[in-house]
Order: structure tokens, then sequence, then C-alpha cells
């Protein structure tokens, strides 16, 4: 025991300069990996937004016109399944979650279309598209930045979440 002492004692320096380089080494790597997180974060928003906008206006399309083709229905579908696409790779590669609850408004507006494209009644599906494109407003208004132009670049995760939460709200 005096021997592990004597040791300590000398050695007392060496352990405290070990473990502060550590702990630098430790905070330098939990900053740059949230750096790299918001970087991220802030690819995808600026995506999402872009494929949400794209997706708002398709949809305005088909529902402005009395009878619309399969061709214009399949586009439409694939900015649905493009939507989704982005938010299932940003939930995998971000840290914070993004919510679930806009992925199943996600499927069922891309299932609705396939509905309307297979479906011999295309007004009560109609109906079911126009609430999924109030839903959608909704977010592409609160993402949309006075200064920017585009996207919010500020937002957090968490205030992103509370936007695309829409289905809480309508």
């Amino acid at each position: 025991m005096k021997q592990f002492r004597k040791w300590t004692k000398n050695n007392l320096s060496i352990i405290c300069i070990v473990l502060i380089i550590a702990l630098t080494i430790t905070s330098l790597m939990l900053v740059n990996e949230k750096i790299h997180n918001r970087r991220g974060f802030e690819g995808f928003l600026n995506e999402f937004y872009f494929i949400n906008r794209s997706l708002s206006h398709r949809l305005e399309s088909v529902l402005e016109q009395e009878e619309v083709s399969n061709e214009q229905l399949a586009k439409l579908s694939r900015e649905f399944k493009k939507v989704y696409v982005a938010l299932r790779t940003a939930d995998r590669l971000l840290k914070d979650n993004i919510n679930d609850g806009f992925f199943d408004l996600i499927n069922l507006g891309a299932y609705q279309v396939d509905e309307m494209i297979f479906s011999a009644n295309l007004d009560s599906t109609r109906e079911d598209l126009i609430k999924i494109k109030e839903k959608i407003l909704y977010i592409k208004e609160n993402l949309y930045s006075e200064e920017t132009g585009q996207e919010n670049r500020n937002l957090s995760i968490e205030e992103f979440n509370n936007i695309i939460s829409v289905l809480d709200r309508f």
C-alpha cells in the first residue's frame, strides 16, 4: 500500500495531464458531432423544404383539374414518396428523431393517390387529398423564412417536429 501511495504521489501530475487530455479530446469529439449533426439537419431541411414545395404544387395542380390522368396521379404519388424517403433518411442519419406522425400522413397521401388511379369514385379521395394539401401548405408556410426567402435555417429539430406534427392539429 505504501508503494502505491508513493507511486501515486510521484505520478499524480502525469495522471492529471492524461485525464485533462482525455477530457479535452472527448469534449472536442462531442462538439464536432453536434456541429456535424446540425449541418446534416440544415441540409435535410433545405432538401425537405423544396420537396415539400414541389409536392404542394403538384397537389394543387391535380386538385384544380376536373379530370386527372393516371400519369399525373403517378407523378403525385412519386412526390409523396420523395417526401417519405427524405424523412426516413433524415430520421436514420440524424441523432435526433424526426416526428413519426408525418410519415403516416405521407403514406396516407400516397395511398389516396394510388386509390384514385384504381378507383372509379374520385370525389371522396379528392376530399382526402384536399385535407392533406392543407396540412402540406401549413408545413410549407411554417418552414418559410422571410429573411432567406425559403426555409428557416434557424429551426431546431424540435421546432421542425412541432411543425410537421400536423396530424394532431387538424
